[in-house]
């Protein structure tokens, strides 16, 4: 991949996730290493999973940091131990993850911000292409827009800036970074970097990383509120609800139907396989 026309040209970004289940974190710098020694400066992405976060405080951060890697904090999310995250955190876990958060990843990821009436730039400049040419608005919500097919050139974006329409908060970089109120920049180059970099995570005048969040008391309620606070959404939820259409495709459909009816389906037939295996217990009954 290095030895590509598309690398050596410096057109090649790549995203990388760390995690420790998987693969050391020596290993995994070396092969980061190797990215950066072609030029190419990888994005590292790590996700607080509730049982690693006094790893990630005690041993990866400092190798990242000696490293002078940047690392991209995401709040875990799903179910753990029968309880949801990011909700369950405890104020312990909360303020570990928000420590080195930049500025969109803490108000709208970890705080969980719903992004119906918010206007974004989904399906104006950003668009997500499934690989039949299909056009879709993002990849945290389908909708009931239809942009149309890149094969067939059936093209039909949004003009201008839209509502989000969804009853669920953008998770991907890409999709908090389209909401207007943010004002963020395109994301340029590499996105996740150029996401962090706009939110504060940057490099001091002595080459050390600087997360704008570090040595914030979080425990101090006031100073956390006026951190976390958002703007209100450009049109409030009211006046979905008392749409007709909106209810039965966005709320009953889209919500419901495709976003929770197929987790709730899968996770019944997680339970009985283990059931027809004899492998049912009660320490994986919410989590296998």
């Amino acid at each position: 991949l290095l030895e590509t026309r598309l690398a050596k040209e410096g057109r090649l970004n790549v995203n990388t996730s760390f995690h420790p289940t998987q693969i050391g974190i020596e290993p995994f710098l070396e092969k980061c290493d190797q990215l950066r020694a072609a030029g190419i400066e990888p994005s590292i992405v790590y996700v607080m999973y509730p049982e690693q976060m006094d790893d990630f405080e005690k041993i990866y951060m400092p190798r990242f940091r000696e490293k002078g890697y940047r690392v991209h904090i995401r709040a875990f999310r799903g179910l753990y131990h029968g309880r949801k995250y990011p909700g369950a955190l405890s104020r312990e876990q909360w303020n570990k993850t928000a420590k080195y958060m930049d500025e969109a990843n803490l108000k709208y990821q970890l705080c969980e911000v719903n992004g119906l009436g918010r206007l974004s730039m989904l399906g104006v400049t950003h668009i997500l292409v499934d690989n039949e040419g299909k056009i879709e608005m993002c990849d945290s919500y389908v909708g009931d827009r239809r942009y149309g097919n890149l094969f067939d050139d059936r093209l039909a974006l949004d003009l201008e800036p839209k509502p989000f329409p969804g009853l669920v908060p953008l998770a991907a970089v890409d999709d908090i970074a389209d909401y207007i109120e943010l004002d963020f920049k395109d994301l340029e180059g590499n996105n996740v970097n150029s996401y962090i970099e706009q939110g504060g995570v940057t490099f001091g005048e002595n080459g050390g990383i600087i997360y704008p969040y570090e040595h914030v008391d979080f425990n101090d309620k006031q100073l956390r509120k006026e951190l976390t606070v958002v703007p209100k959404p450009y049109v409030p939820a009211w006046k979905f609800w008392l749409n007709p259409r909106w209810f039965c495709y966005h709320f009953v459909y889209s919500f419901l139907i495709k976003k929770y009816g197929k987790y709730i389906v899968a996770w019944f037939k997680g339970k009985f396989r283990l059931l027809r295996q004899g492998k049912l217990k009660k320490e994986n009954f919410w989590h296998s």
